[in-house]
Order: C-alpha cells, then sequence, then structure tokens
C-alpha cells in the first residue's frame, strides 16, 4: 500500500515540475532551500538554451483521430526537431527532424497509430521552442 502511495506522490511531483518548467516557464518552490530555477530538463531532444522565444503553434481537429495538422510561424529559417510524447513524457513519435522556413508551416502527423489519449506537441529548434495539447479519440 505504501509503495503505491510512494509512487503517486512522486508521478504527481514529476508531472507538476514538468509542467511548470515546460508550459508555464516557471520554477516551483516546495521549501526553503529549493531553487528550481537552475533545473535543466531534459526531454529526449535536447538542452533548451535560455535564448529560444516561445513559438505559438496551433493543432487541428482537435480532438483528432487518424491525423492532425500542426501549424505554426517562424520568423526565421530554423532547424527544428517535432515530436509527441505522452502525459508522463514518454517519447511516442519523433515526426520530423529537418529545415523549416521563415513564414507559416503546416505538417500533416498521421496518428492513427497513437492509442486514445492525451499527448503533446514539442516543437524544438535553435530559436523557438512550442508545446501544444493534442487530444486522441479513436
Amino acid at each position: 500500500m505504501e509503495n503505491k502511495i510512494a509512487k503517486k506522490i512522486t508521478l504527481t511531483l514529476v508531472m507538476s515540475l514538468f509542467l511548470s518548467v515546460a508550459f508555464f516557464n516557471q520554477p516551483l518552490h516546495w521549501g526553503l532551500n529549493a531553487d528550481l530555477a537552475n533545473v535543466q530538463t531534459h526531454d529526449g531532444i535536447k538542452d533548451v538554451p535560455t535564448h529560444q522565444m516561445n513559438l505559438n503553434c496551433s493543432v487541428y481537429p482537435n480532438p483528432a483521430n487518424e491525423f492532425v495538422n500542426l501549424s505554426f510561424s517562424l520568423p526565421e529559417n530554423d532547424e527544428l526537431t517535432l515530436s509527441i510524447t505522452d502525459v508522463i513524457g514518454k517519447n511516442t513519435k519523433l515526426v520530423y527532424t529537418g529545415t523549416y522556413n521563415k513564414g507559416e508551416n503546416v505538417v500533416k502527423i498521421e496518428t492513427a497509430h497513437l492509442t486514445s489519449g492525451t499527448y503533446f506537441i514539442t516543437v524544438a529548434g535553435t530559436k523557438v521552442r512550442g508545446n501544444i495539447k493534442l487530444i486522441l479519440t479513436h
């Protein structure tokens, strides 16, 4: 029983840290000596340099079934990695790594192989980074 409770507490803390750092870019403070502002997170893609700007992206349809369209606009050409992770941060699919052009970009992503649930699409480049929530219903 204690082991199950400990696992739930650990998962809750990990998810809180992940959401705080990855989506809100705000550190959590869990005590007098906690300094999470200096914690580096790793999402399986690469470290996020501090000079990256937030990328505004959208996904449609959402909720989705067989595929989604990921739309984003770049201020200049950039080398990007697109990946899909589940809610616990497990990398489920690397969509593409390559150079995208300045301006509006739309990428069609097949999602039929993924089970129904909540996922996050991450766009990471040398100058930009963005995350968006995706819900799949099959």
